[in-house]
């Protein structure tokens, strides 16, 4: 009879132990979660690539640990094997990036708003996007006040790095402006 309650108590142990798991695990995949919504005027679905295109007032909205929307004429996107997620989007024409960075060691989160001329390609493996062709960004630091710096990039290509908050550009051009204080 001992040994019987005694291998009840450990099964009913065993059973919070996993329980209690279960639970670390469902609510951590709650709070890593993203979202991507595309619109347009115009889509075409190519089932057995996951393909799709977009034409016409394009808008792409990612929200997660960090937020972005991209905006441009045309884009295509390829859908993961498990049609859950964004693998890479084309965006093509003039294209409107903006992103709210996650917050960095310090809290601190940066707005980045950028155009190119030719278009941009997101890749969500890496997080990148790769704005090509007259590319321009402007990036803060928020809060937006009255002491922001700014800084203005232009170059050939601009690519963020929405993972390790980097931004590498090629033909680089920065201007930095700083508010100065009062006397």
């Amino acid at each position: 009879m001992r040994s019987s309650l005694l291998r009840r108590l450990v099964i009913l142990a065993a059973l919070l132990t996993l329980v209690l798991l279960l639970g670390k695990l469902v609510g951590a995949a709650q709070t890593q979660t993203s979202a991507a919504e595309v619109n347009g005027d115009n889509m075409t679905f190519h089932w057995e690539q996951n393909l799709f295109e977009f034409s016409g007032n394009c808008q792409l909205t990612i929200s997660g640990p960090y937020q972005a929307t991209m905006t441009a004429p045309r884009m295509e996107f390829k859908l993961g094997p498990k049609a859950d997620c964004i693998e890479q989007l084309q965006a093509v024409g003039l294209t409107h990036f903006k992103v709210i960075t996650k917050p960095d060691a310090e809290g601190r989160r940066r707005q980045i708003v950028a155009t190119a001329q030719e278009g941009a390609n997101y890749v969500e493996s890496t997080q990148t996007v790769t704005l090509s062709g007259g590319a321009e960004a402007d990036i803060l630091t928020l809060p937006i006040s009255a002491s922001t710096t700014q800084a203005h990039f232009s170059g050939k290509t601009i690519t963020a790095d929405l993972k390790t908050s980097k931004i590498d550009v090629i033909d680089a051009h920065l201007r930095v402006i700083t508010p100065l204080e009062g006397e």
